[in-house]
């Protein structure tokens, strides 16, 4: 199933792709559609810290809050970890 790009909104930014791939894991065993979006650099030079480590992740329109809601509630990370306030 293919989606829109304006149709992801940003759930969080994760601070590695490691970070990422975890929660887009978590994210999709409880059905929803995740995006990960990073710097290719990063990636390709295997950094783990920094802006260039960074990864966005996405879920459909309209999932944001429940995403949110659902890492705040079962992820074992610091809010701040997490990239949003709640």
């Amino acid at each position: 199933m293919e989606i829109e790009l304006e149709e992801w909104e940003l759930v969080l930014e994760a601070a590695s792709r490691l970070q990422a791939e975890f929660i887009r894991g978590f994210l999709e065993a409880a059905g929803f559609l995740v995006r990960l979006e990073g710097e290719a650099l990063g990636t390709i030079y295997g950094l783990q810290t920094g802006p260039l480590a960074e990864v966005k992740v996405f879920v459909s329109k309209g999932q944001v809050a429940e995403a949110k809601e659902l890492l705040l509630n079962q992820v074992p990370l610091e809010q701040e970890d997490l990239g949003f306030d709640g």
